[in-house]
């Protein structure tokens, strides 16, 4: 069985970012378009757990069902909601990012355009610095299977 771990766009879209009384958690669609009884697409609630360091969904795959005795009828999974939470904090991290850099250049006198340019520019080029630290970096550690 081979899975993807892949956050398409339409993912992206089904995730919405909630602040409330100073809590920040996530609605995610679920990601067949069901419908509750009322007509409302169903959501899972996906938030952070302060007291055991993890993120927590309310779908299925992370709230199993418990049998007569209180027992897990199987082993809470992860589930796509948590990889479309985590992907769009990093889109989050990475968009301030880029706004604050924007910001730095504007500050700095450059216009607008030219900072937004800049701010997300992929590098293909190198300084000298960069080379000859990455250089002497690889030469301090050198590779050796039988150590």
């Amino acid at each position: 069985m081979t899975t993807t771990t892949t956050i398409t766009p339409e993912q992206l879209d089904k995730t919405h970012r909630i602040e409330h009384n100073g809590e920040i958690f996530y609605l995610v669609e679920n990601s067949r378009g069901d419908v509750d009884d009322e007509g409302n697409v169903i959501e899972y609630r996906v938030s952070y757990d302060k007291a055991h360091k993890c993120l927590t969904c309310t779908c299925p795959a992370g709230n199993p069902p418990s049998d007569e005795h209180g027992y897990l009828k199987y082993s809470p999974r992860t589930c796509w909601h948590l990889r479309v939470v985590i992907a769009h904090v990093q889109s989050l991290r990475q968009e301030n990012k880029a706004r604050a850099q924007i910001d730095l250049y504007v500050q700095q006198g450059f216009d607008l355009e030219t900072s937004m340019r800049v701010a997300y520019a992929k590098p293909t080029e190198y300084s000298e610095a960069q080379v000859k630290r990455a250089q002497s970096a690889n030469q301090a550690r050198p590779f050796s299977i039988l150590r």
